[in-house]
């Protein structure tokens, strides 16, 4: 929604723009100069009060009305959420300075989910993971 006095600022703008339209038509247009003006008069009139343009309300759709279904989670989102729990838990009884600060935890994982992918465990975790979740949708 836009505040009030924006839109009456807008709206102001516009009537600017319709006046500086009707001047430039009947410095340019010979002919039936009156009639455009007056057509552009009317639409200014219906299209703009005091509140803002009239707009037509809007309906919410089916599509709009659907239950949205949970997206699927990824394997790496998967085994990243498990590395940090498990980074977490061995750096509860670490002192602060030896603790991997936050903003490098991800980066930190990263590089191990780098080497894992690499390793020949991977594809057949994925695999079972993969079956997995196609278990749970069905």
């Amino acid at each position: 929604m836009v505040s009030l006095q924006l839109q009456k600022a807008i709206n102001a703008e516009h009537k600017e723009r319709f006046e500086a339209l009707k001047i430039f038509l009947k410095q340019n247009v010979d002919e039936d100069v009156d009639t455009i003006c007056n057509l552009i008069d009317k639409f200014s009139a219906t299209s703009f009060n005091d509140s803002g343009p009239v707009v037509t309300s809007i309906t919410s759709t089916n599509s709009q009305k659907k239950t949205k279904t949970k997206k699927k989670i990824s394997y790496y989102n998967h085994w990243m959420g498990i590395k940090l729990k498990e980074l977490s838990e061995k750096e509860k009884n670490v002192s602060e300075d030896e603790k991997i600060p936050k903003q490098n935890r991800m980066a930190f994982i990263s590089k191990q989910w780098t080497e894992y992918k690499n390793s020949d465990d991977f594809a057949w975790e994925k695999k079972v993971f993969d079956d997995k979740q196609k278990d749970s949708n069905n």
